[in-house]
């Protein structure tokens, strides 16, 4: 996840650079639009909500560890 929204970081940082500024929502907005399925819910309470990016990045890493845990305890027999 971090890799991910670091590299949108760096495409919206070069659209600034460009003279193309964007807004935090529009940021957000990309964000949102190139989660896989399994961030869903996230997706859902941040376009409600309107979510501060942030917090957006906060919930998604959140959400990706404890995925991965999950995954971890699951034993396959």
């Amino acid at each position: 996840m971090k890799e991910y929204l670091a590299k949108i970081k760096i495409l919206c940082d070069t659209l600034t650079a460009a003279g193309n500024v964007g807004s935090e929502q529009e940021q957000i907005s990309i964000i949102l639009a190139g989660l896989l399925v399994e961030f869903e819910s996230i997706q859902i309470v941040a376009s409600a909500m309107k979510v501060p990016l942030d917090l957006l990045a906060e919930m998604l890493a959140d959400c990706e560890t404890r995925q991965q845990e999950l995954l971890s305890n699951v034993s396959f027999q």
